[in-house]
């Protein structure tokens, strides 16, 4: 006598379906009767008598166990035996403490519950993004909690952190999404047109810096007052002057500063550009003198 799938013990995971097939190569004069049932004795299905396959429509745990499949031929008997044994477990949670500072460690922890059966060896996988952090296993005792320190940089922010459970060949697994404060950094100043301004006409300086969460307040100064001059409007992160003229001209500094209370500065050198002059001469040739009489720019 077979049984298909041969495994035995045969590791089935909970909710799928299985089908147990009862085979034989011995000739009967008599039509073959298959029976099946799960020991003590208690026949499992009475209306599969003169079949071959058991059909499990939705494994439970409750089905685990031996069963035994019988052959008979008139007065002739043969058993086989399988154990089916019904692998479960719930999703795995991931907590991760918020909120992440950048280059702060914190400890991340994955927990799964309702491991079935004990004593079964768990592989974990821990990945963010797709970089593989580290791999271990757990002997199982109905549940468990694995601990990762993750030392979060601004890079990792928006990153799925997961954690991929492994029971026998059945796998689950779980992400959450990285929200990571950093910043403010790598603040810069860019100046429209330019950094040359001719005198009359019109500057825009906008301040720019990497954060999470944006930055929302900025400060404007120019050096070395520590103020700003009159005529220059400020609005967030930009700093604008419509009839640029040469007081307005100097160092001007951004500073970002963020809801953390971490601040970030940059500096622009700005300068007015006069017009070319044209000077024109008039000469009385009659007292051989030349006089300048207009000077044009």
């Amino acid at each position: 006598v077979q049984i298909s799938p041969a495994n035995n013990p045969l590791n089935v995971f909970a909710g799928s379906k299985l089908s147990l097939a009862c085979s034989t190569t011995m000739t009967c004069s008599t039509p073959l009767i298959y029976m099946w049932w799960k020991p003590p004795g208690k026949d499992v299905n009475t209306r599969i008598l003169n079949l071959k396959t058991f059909e499990f429509h939705e494994v439970k745990t409750e089905d685990e166990g031996e069963y035994i499949c019988k052959v008979v031929c008139g007065d002739k008997k043969m058993t086989k035996k399988v154990r089916v044994q019904v692998i479960s477990f719930n999703e795995p949670v991931i907590h991760v403490p918020e909120p992440l500072k950048e280059g702060i460690k914190v400890d991340a922890t994955c927990k799964v519950e309702n491991i079935n059966p004990d004593g079964m060896q768990v592989r974990i996988e821990w990945m963010l993004g797709t970089q593989v952090l580290r791999n271990t296993s757990h002997t199982s005792d109905n549940h468990f909690t694995d601990t990762l320190t993750i030392q979060p940089k601004k890079e990792n922010h928006g990153q799925n952190l997961r954690c991929i459970v492994t029971l026998d060949v059945f796998q689950k697994e779980h992400s959450v999404e990285l929200h990571v404060n950093y910043g403010p950094k790598n603040t810069s100043i860019s100046a429209s047109p330019g950094i040359d301004i001719p005198e009359g006409g019109s500057l825009q300086l906008t301040c720019k810096t990497q954060s999470n969460p944006e930055v929302t307040q900025y400060k404007w100064k120019r050096l070395p007052e520590a103020s700003l001059p009159r005529g220059v409007l400020v609005e967030g992160s930009s700093l604008t002057i419509h009839r640029f003229q040469g007081y307005h001209q100097g160092i001007y500094e951004c500073e970002a500063i963020h809801l953390s209370g971490k601040r970030d500065r940059a500096y622009i050198t700005v300068t007015v550009t006069q017009g070319n002059s044209l000077t024109i001469h008039c000469c009385q040739c009659y007292t051989f003198l030349c006089e300048e009489l207009v000077n044009i720019y």
